[in-house]
């Protein structure tokens, strides 16, 4: 039995590593591996719990994101038999509990948790340190971990494959929390510059200033996953223009959103920050946020390849079994 300890798991939250928890415990359970789903409990949780092919297990408790460490300390080891493993979804999950367990373990770093870290450094070392295997999702978050003494390796995301899209529309799109880092206001003025128009789905403490940005810019606020893909095939390109902090601290860890898009074969568009350059590697990166090059930004939104290259590019580097195959080297 695998069991994959997660802070953020469907319904009740829908980002990236709530994806990301999903699409690993399918691809592992697709290799014939036992899956169980440690998560906090939540309101209906129940419902999406019994329509999965895994078992989950939901923990109780209060205050997570402080004490996660410690409710899962209290309720994990219970669980766990000889000839099990341990996954964490974030290395503040396994800080107490890793040293209780004495089964393989491994841990993946995503984004905010290593690079906004902040002085908590040395808790995320000694946690590392209790564990088998670090993966990070990205070298970015794998070259900020060596910087601490981490050797952390780069783990490919759990994509199935998608069908290619038929047709696409004018309009830009935006899928992120809407917080001032994402930079949604960058993509706001980058759609003002080109004419086009732009949606944005999530939802988020800047959403009331970021509405009054204009007619022309659609707001459906937090959706399923379903309604993320039905966006993704129709729009011109998704885009990310996320910054870091005046500190250089939160820059994104990768941008499952972009991979999400090209494996549809929608194009994307990126800002050169943090892990972004390499999921879009196969799109746009926009390296100077300052001075726009609207034409070839142009010419690369009226260029009919680049979809599919995106799909063909996403398929190479990333799917379920590229990610289960590297998992199970560390676990078994």
């Amino acid at each position: 039995m695998i069991h994959l300890v997660t802070l953020d798991a469907p319904p009740q939250r829908t980002g990236g590593i709530a994806s990301w928890v999903e699409d690993t415990a399918l691809a592992l359970q697709a290799q014939g591996q036992a899956v169980c789903l440690h998560a906090p409990n939540a309101r209906e949780s129940q419902a999406w719990d019994s329509t999965m092919p895994f078992s989950v297990k939901r923990m109780w408790g209060r205050s997570w994101g402080r004490h996660q460490g410690r409710w899962v300390r209290l309720q994990l080891p219970r669980h766990i038999q000889v000839g099990d493993a341990v996954l964490y979804s974030t290395w503040r999950l396994a800080e107490h509990s890793a040293e209780r367990v004495q089964v393989p373990q491994a841990l993946a770093i995503h984004g905010s948790d290593l690079s906004a870290l902040g002085p908590d450094d040395a808790r995320f070392l000694a946690t590392c340190n209790k564990v088998d295997q670090v993966f990070a999702v990205s070298h970015y978050l794998r070259h900020l971990a060596a910087s601490l003494g981490v050797d952390a390796r780069v783990l490919p995301m759990p994509l199935a494959q998608a069908p290619m899209r038929k047709e696409s529309g004018e309009e830009l799109l935006v899928v992120a929390r809407l917080t001032a880092l994402k930079g949604v206001d960058r993509a706001i003025g980058l759609s003002r510059a080109l004419g086009r128009p732009l949606r944005v789905l999530g939802d988020g403490p800047e959403r009331s200033a970021l509405e009054a940005a204009g007619p022309r810019v659609a707001f459906e606020g937090r959706v399923s996953r379903e309604r993320v893909g039905q966006a993704m095939n129709r729009a011109a390109a998704t885009v990310l223009l996320s910054r870091a902090a005046p500190d250089g601290q939160g820059a994104e860890g990768l941008g499952l959103v972009l991979l999400e898009a090209q494996a549809r074969g929608c194009p994307v568009i990126a800002s050169a920050t943090g892990g972004l350059p390499e999921a879009a590697q196969a799109g746009l990166i926009l390296h100077d946020m300052e001075k726009l090059d609207l034409s070839r930004i142009r010419a690369f939104l009226n260029d009919s390849g680049a979809g599919d290259r995106a799909q063909q590019w996403v398929r190479a580097h990333h799917s379920p079994i590229l990610c289960a195959r590297a998992l199970l080297e560390a676990l078994t």
